[in-house]
């Protein structure tokens, strides 16, 4: 969540500009400091980085002692490691990318992320093969009515190929969840990748042929 003052220029590099020149002029005001580290994020996320990372990280601990919201920070915080970690990564940094992960992984419990926000911290995770925190991540969400659809079918097509996972009776739910969510959709995982089905392979495992018989209304299998 981003605060911008009216008349400030929406461009990030002169919305920053203009930011610290008020954060020098009101140096208690914690609205000011937020959007500076909330555009500093943003120019670092762009890759267009107008402040040290150890000065972006100073200027984020520093909220600590504002009166803005501790969840807020935190956010901004792994939205920090999540970036940096991107850029660890180009530079070689591994031991270091490991510890942006960690950081997030071990954080984002405490911070108040709707299914949006889970699925993109999931792929996030996936992205450098932390397949297992990005499963514990989301696996609670998954047999919610009011799961995100999206984050529902990420989660199916993460664990779909894995028969330790659909033998459980509750993955049985988590499809069921999946199917009464968007009956066409989960249909559709069955066909083959050409039509964007995961594989019409996955009827060889009994249990996931038992639900799309059940569910898409199938009498006999092909």
């Amino acid at each position: 969540q981003v605060f911008i003052a009216q008349g400030v220029e929406t461009n990030d590099a002169s919305s920053l500009i203009e930011f610290k020149r008020l954060d020098a002029l009101l140096p208690n005001n914690p609205f000011i400091k937020w959007n500076v580290c909330v555009l500093e994020m943003r120019l670092f996320a762009q890759n267009e980085l107008v402040s040290s990372r150890e000065e972006m990280l100073k200027h984020i601990k520093a909220l600590e002692k504002t009166t803005i919201d501790k969840r807020l920070i935190r956010r901004l915080m792994i939205n920090y490691h999540i970036v940096l970690a991107e850029r660890l990564l180009l530079e070689k940094g591994y031991a270091e990318v490991e510890k942006s992960l960690a950081y997030i992984n071990l954080n984002y419990k405490n911070t108040n992320y709707e299914d949006n926000d889970l699925l993109r911290l999931a792929q996030h995770f996936v992205a450098f093969r932390k397949f297992d925190w990005a499963l514990k991540m989301i696996e609670g969400r998954t047999n919610k009515i009011e799961v995100s659809e999206d984050l529902l079918y990420y989660y199916i097509n993460l664990t779909i190929v894995d028969p330790l996972s659909t033998k459980k009776e509750s993955y049985r739910s988590t499809l069921l969840n999946a199917y009464n969510i968007h009956k066409d959709r989960f249909c559709n995982l069955f066909g083959t990748a050409y039509h964007g089905g995961v594989s019409f392979q996955l009827l060889d495992d009994k249990y996931l042929k038992k639900s799309y018989c059940e569910s898409c209304g199938k009498t006999k299998t092909p």
